[in-house]
């Protein structure tokens, strides 16, 4: 099923697949919201409750279809109320991308989606005589999961993702040499130029030569 339209994706924690350490991003609260929260969703959800999402337009002879997240997760309570046997879990029922860091890649992701028909009460159809006014009957939920294997998973590590650790290793410890040895030319020439300013005063520990006249006359006299 096609929606036409884009969304936002928003992280939510570490995550691990196979060993290999992802970014767990699941859809952002605001794409279900009315257009009084998203401005982007007014053709979707002008001034409605939020958690669904209008594709009336989308479908033949304009059938009340509205998507929203499995059970009516992040939606208003008010369309649990009007079901029974729905109940929000976000471990099993958001949508998510898992993707590692360093190359962007999805390694395991989840489309889920429930599509709802807007019902109407009508006392000459039986079915509809006794439910509330309008109700939001869940019509079909579509799933769909990928996750990368292991011998994939194992092939990424080898190829990409152990070579880079080890180049940001080496990384580090030229950086970490680096800064050992421009500390040392610092400290050195911060001594130098102390000895530089002190000869320049007059000091007399540093003007003063090791071997005077007076002793090198008094040495020659005693040979």
């Amino acid at each position: 099923m096609v929606l036409c339209r884009s969304g936002d994706f928003v992280y939510a924690h570490d995550s691990s697949v196979e060993g290999i350490t992802l970014y767990h991003y699941v859809v952002a609260k605001h794409e279900f919201a009315n257009a009084s929260t998203n401005p982007v969703n007014y053709g979707y959800n002008a001034f409605g409750k939020p958690g669904v999402l209008n594709l009336t337009a989308v479908f033949p002879q304009n059938l009340p279809v509205f998507v929203s997240k499995l059970h009516f997760l992040d939606a208003d309570e008010s369309y649990l109320h009007g079901v029974n046997g729905l109940h929000p879990d976000r471990s099993i029922h958001d949508a998510f991308l898992e993707v590692e860091p360093l190359t962007g890649a999805v390694l395991h992701g989840a489309k889920r989606l429930q599509f709802n028909v807007l019902l109407k009460r009508d006392k000459h159809i039986e079915q509809l005589a006794n439910i509330r006014e309008s109700t939001m009957f869940p019509w079909f939920m579509a799933t769909e999961e990928s996750i990368i294997t292991k011998s994939k998973a194992d092939e990424l590590k080898a190829d990409l993702l152990t070579p880079i650790k080890d180049t940001r290793i080496g990384l580090i410890i030229a950086i970490a040499v680096f800064g050992a040895l421009t500390l040392i030319m610092l400290v050195f020439m911060i001594h130098s130029c102390v000895r530089y300013h002190k000869y320049k005063k007059g000091d007399a520990d540093v003007r003063t030569p090791l071997l005077s006249a007076t002793t090198l006359n008094h040495s020659d006299n005693s040979s």
